[in-house]
């Protein structure tokens, strides 16, 4: 995206200790290499919200950011629905929670960057 103003990007050491504590965090390896993480929590509602789904850009087009997303709907998958956001300004990977099922759900600009809220409807008892 070409902007180092990006919350992720701005987090201190203590908010990614809290981080660590309160989230479910997935990584994948080639080799010895992190080439892939995404993170998720669910809150007392029962709703699962998914986060900071990475891939290197090398390791792209390759099923491990679809992967990742079915390995942490897998880890909750108790719950009774998924939530992510994503930058408009990262086409595949809107294109990609398309695929998986997410519908959008809203849109906001902060700052100049476009912001599209999704969800996924899950029913755990099925």
């Amino acid at each position: 995206m070409n902007n180092y103003n990006l919350p992720p990007l701005l987090q201190t050491i203590e908010e990614l200790h809290q981080e660590w504590n309160t989230n479910v965090i997935l990584t994948c390896f080639i080799e010895d290499k992190l080439v892939g993480s995404v993170r998720g929590t669910i809150n007392k509602d029962g709703i699962c919200s998914i986060s900071k789904l990475i891939v290197d850009p090398e390791q792209q087009n390759k099923g491990i950011g679809k992967a990742l997303m079915a390995a942490i709907e897998k880890e909750f998958a108790h719950c009774t629905k998924y939530t992510l956001f994503t930058g408009s300004d990262t086409p595949n990977t809107f294109y990609l929670y398309c695929k998986l099922g997410y519908k959008e759900t809203d849109r906001q600009t902060n700052n100049g960057i476009t912001m599209i809220y999704m969800e996924k409807e899950n029913n755990p008892l099925l």
